[in-house]
């Protein structure tokens, strides 16, 4: 092995100061690709948590779609009962249509007053 200027141990030979400064670039490079790393990490973790939030929106709101539709179907249902019982009262009402009020017949009575002396 070989010792460069940096103090690194390299498996080739150094050419002099430029291998320390390429080795400067690239750590630099290393190091902003790591910081873009952990910010990409980060916000992955903040979409996971979001992705989380939704989905448990997204089944009470589920829950309240069926709870709303149960709903719906009694409200439907009792409409349905409601008819029916309206349509055989109707059948059960007594229609007088067919039957002639009475004649009324007026009767004068006359009364004369007679004076007996």
């Amino acid at each position: 092995f070989f010792q460069a200027e940096d103090g690194i141990r390299d498996a080739q030979e150094s050419r002099g100061l430029g291998d320390v400064y390429k080795r400067q670039d690239t750590n630099r490079e290393i190091a902003l690709n790591a910081a873009k790393v952990d910010a990409a990490f980060k916000m992955t973790q903040e979409d996971e948590n979001l992705i989380g939030l939704i989905k448990k929106e997204l089944e009470d709101l589920n829950k309240l779609c069926e709870q709303k539709k149960m709903a719906e179907h009694e409200l439907r249902e009792k409409i349905r009962n409601n008819k029916a019982e309206m349509s055989q009262m109707s059948a059960d009402t007594v229609s007088y249509t067919h039957l002639t009020l009475p004649t009324i017949y007026s009767v004068q009575i006359s009364v004369v007053a007679v004076s007996l002396q």
